[in-house]
């Protein structure tokens, strides 16, 4: 069957017969029953019939394969989407002897049919041997039938049909690809959006007249148009537009935009005749009995949505004009795809256009995202956050005696969707921990986490209102998830656009459920755009002080405190009230604006009252310095409450400010709530680093956050927030963010306050896979404020098949507090000797540090002979330098290099000819960040390091920044000549001389310190920091001597180019002796080790 074929075949109402003809044409091998066969013992409240119909085989170079053939007839009523779990587990007990399965589900009235692939019932093991999977099966789905589009599954499936007998499982799983529908759909409505945008920026009157020559304005403005355009493909799917005006509702025509387009008198007055009216006429304004005549004399039903979506921005818009092509072509793009309501879990996927694509389009579309540290979370990243999150919330409310039972059932509950009989009593009790959990994202770009956890509280009602009727019949799927969002959800964004995507979202989680249409909650004081870490008002930054003493103040003070209370009250209250789409939003909306502008003036006149100064101070000394800082404090407050002042007389323009006491009152004020805080706070936070943000900004989170360490990154200062501030005393936190955070200096006070106050309970480190538009290796979180008996370390580099260990939870100690997931529970023994506390730290005897910085290689080093020869600067200046790649383990390579060594008091007058060189370099030198604060002059290096340290030989020197995945992890050598080094090495230099370079070598080259630094710390540079932990046992005279030999000769016969192999296992047998490992531990070092145990233990040392 070719293209075309398959697609017609797709587009009818499912029939046996074509199915088996489709298939035994699309397959070489598809093999059916004469009779089918009926599978007994199924669960009729699922299906009334199941029939297996036959098999189709694949031969795998040699193996054969078998995917078996079903055909389901749903029972009346059933929705697949909500009751995912019923239908994994209608076949599960027949999935014997298969790789895979091909399922149809279908029931005779409907025109539509599902044709559903059920993978990874089999694979291969780490010997090539084929095993049953245990893992939960992926399943893909395609929604076939009368009025679906198809296109990509009948592509897909001629692809397949080519190949033959040589199709394989992967060629079928690849025809059910999500991730590359979900590609082709984005690339593709990116080029429609950037269509858009360019002939918009071409046309002067749209460009100037309109937008006033804000391109970034028209920007958003078309993400907006083709944003609502998407969401209405989604509505129309369901039936709800031009509907004719004595029909139901779900009578409408499912390619309602592309007829009232292809039927538009005048296709290029389509948006400002057409859709302006759809928008903000129709769905954004209610009308007696939902009718509007788009078209004179021609009444149809359109419902009235609400919710904001379709809130006029500028009435001007409206006046645009498009060529008929470009909304002829973005039409004809969407009608190609199939577009489904429903949101996937990881373990089903839907090959459609869902409205988790709105989020991933988003993410991709957002003004500068990358800069801005944004990525896409994805589904399977989303699903375990959310439900370890939650996981552990239950366990906290709950309270059973056997904790370990305790999670065990409620993880069945959430996971596998099984009531154990340990929570049957608690049912009263999980509902209730269930409505009152209160959860947040303080970054929650298109909504993924929040979704995710409505999904999961949602399912988790579900399975316990199942449990207690015995099916879901009567259960209220839409009343539920408004209750969730209305009582648990909370967000914010400091991009607007991301908070309407979230929005979108959640509206479109409620309309799923709906059989008709309702008006939709207004989401304006749930999810909201603001800076979560400061406070800006206009562009100041102004940090209410919440917990000020009103009393102190006599009666002002008692006056203003009790209106603060009573304006909270009103806050919380209205706010509340807005949410109900059948409020007054403008008058609400209004009152909310007067009051927050009241209670923020109200507070910063508290402020001044309480902390400022209100005459410029005089006099000298330190005092005075804090004084004219509170001084001019006061100066800015009281210009902020005349701002405040000025605004509220100007009720049309809007009270830009986002304060997390003020905007969620009933959750973060303790005015007004004893325990404040939320009970989740999780999160992907911005991966950006603080040099990259405004100066002024930088200064404040400085000051705010005392774990603002060197060079860190926002996504810290949103953890400390988070964990500090967000949470209540019993919180759960979920974030995913670069794994640096294990180990870097820069988040070394982040970690202290963590393991400190042992927060710290699980840590999954996912590597460098997870996003597709960022390389950097990331690690999910998990943090419980309530305390941990230990910790989980999850390597998880192999998601869906990670690697498990538990520690103490001080056992990062030993290790000054860095963390790591590798090796495994045998290997903290080992681990136990190197940094043995009776252990002589390698910083007591030799100086560490990095080498130089200059802080711009090409104006300092010269990587040629030829190039510092003839430069005419003064010989005396130059100095060999290495980089980590001109040295390897045991030898130099390269010394051809050589640096001007200028250090921070050197004198440029005395060198004419270096001065002459360096003047055109001038500009660029004087913007290093030491030059701009005096540390050094111009010319000099950045870090020059101490040069009679340099100057010091033999010494040790070691590749800095050595990639994780490279062996040897640790590459070292002797300098026995002087060289100097830059930034990507590290120099060990004697200051006592009790101990040898020439052994610490030795130590530093073994397979233990290389075992150290490729498990322990893995991820880590190896950096000086680290270099300076490392310890090791007093050594004998004997065994020093010995060590010093054999890293001589080593280095003696590694310059001739000879072979040393046999010399490093005497050193490392040595190594291993000095630390007391035994044969064990050895073996978990060098599973290779050839020495046997009496071999070993006649070492002497």
């Amino acid at each position: 069957m070719n293209q075309q074929q398959i697609q017609q075949l797709f587009q009818l109402r499912y029939n046996q017969n074509n199915w088996k003809q489709f298939l035994s044409q699309s397959f070489s091998d598809a093999r059916f029953h004469s009779t089918p066969d009926v599978l007994t013992g199924i669960n009729t409240d699922v299906a009334t019939q199941v029939l297996r119909l036959g098999y189709v085989n694949l031969n795998e170079n040699g193996i054969e394969r078998s995917i078996a053939v079903y055909d389901v007839t749903l029972a009346p009523g059933i929705v697949l989407e909500r009751n995912r779990v019923g239908l994994r587990n209608l076949l599960r007990k027949y999935w014997k002897d298969i790789d895979a399965a091909f399922i149809v589900y279908h029931r005779p009235e409907n025109p539509n049919w599902r044709f559903t692939y059920v993978s990874e019932l089999t694979g291969f093991d780490a010997e090539g041997e084929l095993i049953k999977v245990k893992t939960e099966p992926k399943r893909y789905t395609y929604i076939l039938g009368e009025g679906e589009s198809c296109r990509t599954a009948a592509e897909r499936f001629a692809i397949v049909a080519k190949k033959g007998n040589k199709t394989s499982l992967d060629d079928v799983k690849d025809a059910f690809s999500v991730e590359k529908l979900s590609k082709s759909f984005f690339d593709e409505y990116k080029k429609h959006y950037e269509l858009f945008c360019d002939y918009m920026v071409s046309k002067p009157n749209i460009r100037q007249t309109i937008f006033n020559g804000d391109e970034k304005a028209i920007r958003d403005f078309n993400k907006k148009l083709l944003g609502r355009i998407v969401f209405l493909y989604f509505i129309q799917k369901k039936g709800w537009l031009g509907v004719p005006e004595n029909s139901a509702w779900g009578q409408g025509d499912p390619d309602f935009l592309w007829n009232l387009f292809n039927n538009a008198r005048n296709k290029g007055l389509f948006y400002s005749e057409y859709l302006t009216r759809l928008f903000f006429d129709t769905l954004n304004t209610p009308r007696p009995n939902d009718i509007i005549e788009l078209k004179k004399g021609e009444p149809i039903k359109i419902p009235f949505l609400n919710g904001g979506l379709f809130e006029e921005d500028n009435k001007n818009y409206r006046n645009l004009i498009f060529p008929a092509e470009l909304f002829e072509n973005l039409f004809l793009f969407f009608n190609q795809y199939n577009f489904t309501i429903y949101e996937d879990d990881p373990n089903d996927h839907t090959v459609a256009v869902d409205p988790e694509m709105l989020g991933h389009i988003f993410e991709n579309l957002l003004e500068d995202n990358k800069d801005k540290g944004a990525y896409y979370t994805p589904k399977e990243i989303v699903h375990y956050m959310c439900q370890e999150s939650l996981i552990e919330y239950l366990c906290t409310t709950l309270q059973i005696e056997d904790e370990a039972k305790e999670k065990e059932a409620v993880t069945a509950l959430l996971k596998q969707k099984e009531m154990a009989d340990i929570l049957k009593p608690e049912l009263e009790n999980i509902n209730d921990a269930l409505d009152k959990v209160k959860i947040c994202d303080p970054a929650i770009g298109s909504g993924a986490f929040p979704m995710g956890l409505l999904k999961e509280i949602f399912t988790a009602k579900q399975t316990l209102y199942t449990f207690e009727n015995g099916n879901t019949e009567g259960f209220d799927a839409s009343g539920i998830k408004l209750n969730i969002i209305q009582n648990s959800i909370y967000g914010v964004d400091i991009e607007k656009g991301a908070v309407d995507i979230a929005r979108l979202r959640f509206w479109l989680s409620l309309v799923v459920d709906e059989e008709a249409p309702k008006a939709l909650p207004n989401l304006d004081y749930k999810i909201v755009v603001g800076n979560s870490l400061v406070s800006i008002l206009g562009d100041d930054i102004i940090d209410i002080d919440w917990n000020l003493n009103e009393t102190s103040h006599g009666l002002f003070g008692a006056e203003l405190a009790l209106q603060k209370a009573e304006l909270l009250k009103k806050i919380s209250k209205e706010q509340k009230e807005f949410f109900n789409p059948n409020s007054d939003k403008k008058k609400l909306a209004a009152d909310i604006r007067k009051l927050k502008i009241d209670l923020l003036i109200n507070q910063l006149e508290l402020m001044i009252k309480t902390n400022g100064i209100e005459t410029q101070p005089t006099g000298n000394g330190k005092a005075i310095e804090s004084q004219t800082e509170r001084y001019l404090e006061t100066i800015g407050w009281k210009q902020q409450i005349s701002k405040l002042k000025k605004l509220k007389l100007k009720p049309e323009e809007p009270l830009v400010f986002f304060d997390w006491q003020l905007d969620f009152p009933e959750i973060m004020n303790n005015q007004f709530v004893k325990k404040i805080g939320f009970d989740i706070v999780i999160a992907n936070p911005p991966y950006l680093n603080v040099e990259l943000i405004e100066p002024k900004l930088k200064e404040v989170l400085r000051r705010k956050f005392d774990t603002f360490y060197k060079r860190t990154d926002i996504f810290s200062v949103f953890l400390d927030f988070s964990m500090s501030k967000l949470l209540k005393k019993d919180g759960k936190l979920a974030f995913i963010i670069p794994s640096i955070v294990l180990n870097n200096l820069s988040y070394k006070l982040i970690r202290n306050k963590i393991l400190v106050n042992n927060w710290l309970h699980t840590v999954f480190y996912t590597g460098n896979k997870i996003f597709s538009e960022v390389t950097v290796d990331t690690v999910i979180l998990l943090l419980d404020k309530t305390g941990n008996k230990e910790i989980n370390l999850i390597n998880g580099l192999d998601f869906f098949n990670p690697s498990k260990m538990s520690v103490p939870p001080d056992f990062f100690e030993k290790f000054g507090n860095i963390i790591s997931v590798s090796g495994d529970s045998n290997s903290n023994d080992v681990f136990d000797k190197i940094f043995n506390s009776s252990n002589i730290n390698i910083e007591s005897h030799f100086d560490v540090f990095q080498g130089i910085v200059t802080g711009n290689n090409a104006v300092f080093i010269f990587d040629e002979p030829e190039q510092w020869e003839k430069s005419g600067i003064e010989n005396e200046l130059f100095h060999v330098v290495l980089h980590g790649r001109d040295f390897g383990k045991w030898i130099i390579k390269n010394t051809d290099r050589r640096i001007i060594y200028l250090g921070p008091k050197a004198e440029i007058k005395k060198f004419p000819k270096a001065k002459e060189y360096f003047l055109p370099f001038k500009s660029t030198l004087s913007q290093r960040r030491e030059c701009k604060n005096g540390a050094i002059f111009w010319y000099s290096l950045q870090w020059a390091r101490d040069k009679s340290q340099l100057d010091i030989v033999p010494k040790i020197i070691i590749q800095n920044t050595r990639n994780e995945r490279l062996k040897p992890r640790i590459v070292a050598t002797v300098d026995e000549i002087g060289v100097y080094g830059s930034q990507g090495m590290n120099f060990v230099v004697p200051k006592t001389y009790e101990y040898s370079v020439y052994f610490l070598i030795g130590i530093i080259n073994s397979k233990l310190i290389d075992y150290l630094f490729s498990t322990k710390f893995l991820n880590l540079a190896i950096k000086a920091d680290y270099i300076k932990q490392l310890s090791f046992p007093k050594p004998s005279k004997q065994v020093q001597s010995e060590i010093e030999k054999l890293s001589k000769n080593i280095l003696e016969l590694k310059k001739k180019g000879k072979s040393t192999i046999s010399l490093e296992k005497q050193i490392d047998n040595l190594v291993f002796k000095l630390y007391g490992l035994s044969l064990k531990e050895i073996q978990i070092i060098d599973p290779e080790f050839e020495l046997s145990e009496q071999e070993y233990e006649a070492i002497k040392l």
